[in-house]
């Protein structure tokens, strides 16, 4: 009668992507100088390359034995793989450019046995940590639910940099002798047309622009044209705008007068009185 004989399909694994190795049976203990070859065995594994573990099986067919192969595991893990947030930059107010990633030459498998050839395969899912909206620099982060793949995200920086932005100050005037009027600006358009001048959640007082005019070599206060510009107290102004104030010009005019001489009157023979008038 044949000889029962019971053999292990040896336990094994790979890396994703990787060829699978030859299967093999845990050695047996034979009669004389048999070989593992009398024994018949052909083992097989279910045809995924997925990671997982999958089951060994085999059959024996012999001559002389009567083969019981138990089974056996294949276990496929995931590929370890590093892939680097890209360091992005944008304007106070602008939306987030759009989250990307750099990934080596190679990370991808793409061989006879998978053949990975988008990025979708690593399941990274890009963000940035701190959702502020100011003027700096925040760390973007990455996960990723990769089924086959181990990925290690490099983290990258959005940098936010101040929006520019130009003020015309208003041309104003007064008479000489009034008080000043307030001084004013506007807002001019952003050199882009599709970019408006203001972040959406910002106002014109959301700058923080102060006015002032010069005095000239004086008080300020002679007929003349004096310039309107930014204060030098800047403590004021919005850190995440490059304010630039195009001046204006202040002016102050002449103020009318009416002068009227008043009538006199002497005795023939006296001086003449001091001439006078009235500001009137």
């Amino acid at each position: 009668d044949k000889r029962a004989i019971t053999v292990k399909a040896s336990d094994f694994s790979k890396t994703y992507g990787d060829a699978d190795q030859k299967l093999t049976i845990e050695t047996p203990t034979l009669v004389g100088t048999d070989t593992e070859a009398a024994l018949g065995i052909k083992l097989s594994r279910k045809a995924d390359e997925n990671v997982g573990s999958y089951q060994i099986s085999g059959t024996g067919t012999s001559d002389n034995y009567l083969v019981t192969v138990t089974n056996g595991t294949y276990t496929i893990n995931k590929r370890q793989v590093t892939v680097t947030a890209d360091s992005l930059t944008k304007d106070y107010g602008d939306a987030d450019p759009a989250l990307t990633l750099t990934i080596p030459k190679g990370t991808l498998v793409n061989n006879e046995v998978v053949q990975d050839t988008d990025a979708s395969a690593l399941g990274v899912t890009l963000s940035r940590t701190d959702k502020n909206e100011n003027v700096g620099t925040y760390t973007i982060t990455g996960s990723s639910d990769s089924q086959n793949y181990a990925v290690t995200v490099t983290p990258g920086t959005l940098t936010i940099g101040q929006r520019t932005i130009h003020v015309q100050a208003t041309d104003e005037d007064k008479t000489y002798g009034d008080a000043d009027p307030a001084l004013d600006w506007t807002i001019e358009p952003n050199s882009d047309p599709n970019k408006p001048a203001l972040a959406s959640w910002d106002t014109k007082d959301s700058l923080g622009v102060t006015l002032v005019r010069d005095t000239g070599d004086g008080t300020g206060e002679s007929a003349n044209a004096y310039t309107i510009h930014l204060g030098a107290d800047k403590a004021s102004l919005n850190s995440n705008y490059k304010i630039i104030v195009d001046p204006g010009t202040f002016t102050i005019h002449k103020r009318a007068a009416t002068i009227t001489l008043d009538s006199l009157t002497k005795t023939y023979g006296e001086d003449d009185p001091a001439l006078t008038w009235q500001l009137t």
